[in-house]
């Protein structure tokens, strides 16, 4: 039943904690952008069997879900959009960054779109300058986005958690007691030094998964840095499972 997919779920959990009591200049997502894209403003679910094929926005408002990923990838960036942006991104002058996008297609090559659910650590629109600024949250407010990811978390089972960028890191490392390497956040030269971006034997409730840390898409790398990324993805992410 509809009711029951997974983002109808979270949709449901959208409307009752993040429709106010933001932090100060933070918006709430009110109406939903054209697939495919990032959840909240989107369903986060690729219907695309190759990442060739994959054009954010391509598929407008969609009112049928795609199926959820079984045993997938759960991919994490920081938030959606600015509250500008996101308007450009409603109106169709911008189906997703560019960058992002590009730097997804090489990150997740070796795994199919229809594994993966895309979303992000912050839930809302800032009224910022750019889009990558810090995100203006608080500690209640941060604790209710952690509470949104257990849920995403449980609700798909994944096998792997991708955090594209520090701050979706942190936040996984505060509800995952395995990660305590990643806590304080030590850097990722020291993660990769102390061979920790990548942890296997996270838990979220009773869902065990492994977590991999990666710079986010849109941070400027060397083409080997972002191809390390790629293959750390690859080696947690292993074969696609047999059902």
């Amino acid at each position: 039943m509809p009711g029951d997919h997974p983002v109808a779920v979270l949709r449901g959990l959208l409307g009752r904690d993040f429709g106010d009591g933001l932090p100060d200049g933070v918006f709430p997502v009110s109406e939903w952008c054209a697939d495919p894209q990032f959840f909240p403003g989107a369903t986060g679910l690729l219907s695309e069997t190759s990442w060739q094929d994959v054009s954010p926005g391509s598929a407008g408002v969609v009112e049928t879900f795609p199926p959820p990923p079984e045993h997938g990838l759960v991919v994490v960036g920081n938030y959606q959009a600015t509250v500008r942006s996101y308007h450009r991104i409603l109106a169709r002058d911008l189906g997703g960054f560019p960058t992002t996008w590009r730097a997804l297609r090489q990150l997740l090559a070796s795994v199919s779109p229809q594994e993966v659910f895309l979303t992000n650590a912050f839930v809302g629109l800032p009224d910022r300058a750019g889009d990558t600024e810090p995100f203006p949250t608080t500690p209640s407010f941060t604790r209710r986005c952690e509470h949104l990811l257990r849920t995403q978390i449980e609700l798909f089972s994944p096998r792997l958690v991708v955090c594209l960028g520090v701050p979706a890191a942190k936040m996984l490392a505060a509800i995952t007691p395995a990660l305590d390497s990643w806590r304080p956040w030590p850097g990722y030269a020291a993660l990769d030094q102390r061979a920790v971006s990548g942890v296997g034997g996270c838990m979220v409730a009773d869902v065990t998964f492994e977590a991999v840390a990666v710079r986010h898409p849109s941070a400027v790398l060397s083409r080997v840095q972002r191809q390390r990324d790629a293959e750390l993805i690859a080696g947690a992410a292993g074969p696609r499972p047999q059902h």
